[in-house]
């Protein structure tokens, strides 16, 4: 009778070996192949069928799940944060703000006591963390821990108006309403002597007629300072 190896052959086909370690699936694949043998060798004895159909039994019976390791869990930052976190006074902060920030220190600490929590909820309760302390806010001065206004009035210190209203130091306005020093009139410049004319053409810089002039003007001077001697040696003798 090969009923029950029949039977046993149909279950050993539909059993599912995914997630099964190799050894067990192997073993399984042995047994199937030994009882198809028994149930199409038409020689075979009753004992061999049924001994058949017992091993495969055994095989189905046998499937091993793989166990996977899992990956370690990295909880040293969260640790870190919740470490940070309970030195804060609830004091020294707004309540609205302290609520969230209490909630979010409870459920990492309760991550941080869970030995099955995954890294996922490790990272999730570290943001959360993170974020309920950046929002806290200081119960005597409405800021942000660490929060100020730069002095005098967002200036950086030390920042100032050059002397002088904004002139560098030792800057200045030329002598002489900006004519450089010595600055000055060429000598003939005007209505040329006895021209009695408006239209007199001034002689350009270093030219022939000032020249001339300067020459006339200098041996005048000579000449008269010449005179002065002579009436003073006269009235000397």
């Amino acid at each position: 009778d090969t009923t029950a190896l029949e039977a046993s052959i149909a279950a050993a086909e539909a059993a599912d070996t995914e997630g099964k370690t190799a050894e067990s699936v192997a073993a399984l694949e042995e047994a199937l192949d030994a009882a198809r043998a028994a149930l199409a060798d038409p020689e075979a004895t009753q004992a061999t069928v049924d001994a058949a159909a017992s091993a495969l039994d055994a095989a189905v019976a046998g499937l091993t799940d793989e166990v996977v390791e899992p990956e370690p869990v990295e909880k040293g930052e969260l640790q870190s944060a919740a470490d940070a976190a309970s030195g804060l006074a609830e004091s020294d902060y707004t309540a609205e703000s302290w609520g969230p920030f209490a909630e979010a220190l409870d459920q990492a600490q309760a991550v941080l006591s869970d030995p099955d929590a995954t890294q996922d909820e490790v990272d999730a309760a570290l943001a959360a963390l993170t974020a309920a302390r950046d929002a806290l806010v200081r119960a005597d001065a409405g800021e942000e821990p660490g929060g100020s206004t730069q002095p005098g009035g967002g200036e950086e210190p030390g920042g100032s108006t050059q002397p002088g209203g904004g002139e560098e130091p030792g800057g200045s306005t030329q002598p002489g309403g900006g004519e450089e020093p010595g600055g000055s009139t060429q000598p003939g410049s005007g209505t040329g002597t006895g021209s009695g004319s408006d239209d007199a053409v001034l002689p350009e810089t270093g030219g022939p007629g000032l020249a001339a002039g300067g020459l006339a003007g200098l041996g005048a001077a000579l000449s008269s300072l010449g005179a002065f001697i002579a009436r003073c040696r006269k009235r000397m003798e």
